[in-house]
């Protein structure tokens, strides 16, 4: 049951992202991922709703970026921030 939540956390996560993000838009975040991944920092994605209100109670915790296969977001109860944390290193 778990992992049927998980999927569609992901799927709504994921077209929620491909609502957001498209375009030049996409470009921008995927420069400034790299980015902050080069200087092993996170980045903070702040969405201005005030023009749209009625997005502002969409869950934005499940934004998921298909492109990496994970959710890379936490959402934070102030502001509506999203946080892309670089990829954890992989031990070997």
């Amino acid at each position: 049951m778990e992992s049927s939540r998980a999927e569609a956390a992901r799927l709504f996560g994921g077209r929620l992202f491909n609502a957001v993000f498209h375009g030049e838009v996409r470009s921008c975040l995927r420069s400034s991922i790299e980015d902050a991944q080069r200087q092993n920092a996170g980045l903070r994605i702040r969405l201005r709703l005030t023009n749209a209100p009625e997005l502002t109670d969409l869950p934005w915790e499940f934004l998921y970026n298909p492109t990496l296969n994970r959710l890379r977001t936490q959402a934070l109860a102030y502001g509506r921030c999203a946080l892309f944390s670089p990829p954890k290193a992989h031990r070997t």
